[in-house]
């Protein structure tokens, strides 16, 4: 697979644009590295209307989501 780069914007600011490297995808999990060379696998979720999202950050209220 392609390494792929998925950016997203802040929900505290929608001028600030963040992004994270795909590196690689299972059916279950997707492994990115983010911005401070750190490598990250995380669950894939599927949204209510069938979209699949990550969350590289952990999960809190503001936490930035990169949709794939």
């Amino acid at each position: 697979m392609n390494k792929q780069i998925l950016k997203t914007r802040l929900i505290t600011d929608a001028d600030i644009t963040i992004s994270v490297v795909l590196i690689r995808t299972t059916e279950k999990t997707a492994t990115v590295v983010t911005q401070q060379v750190e490598e990250v696998t995380c669950k894939i979720r599927t949204s209510f209307d069938g979209s699949r999202y990550i969350l590289p950050f952990g999960k809190y209220s503001f936490a930035p989501s990169f949709n794939l």
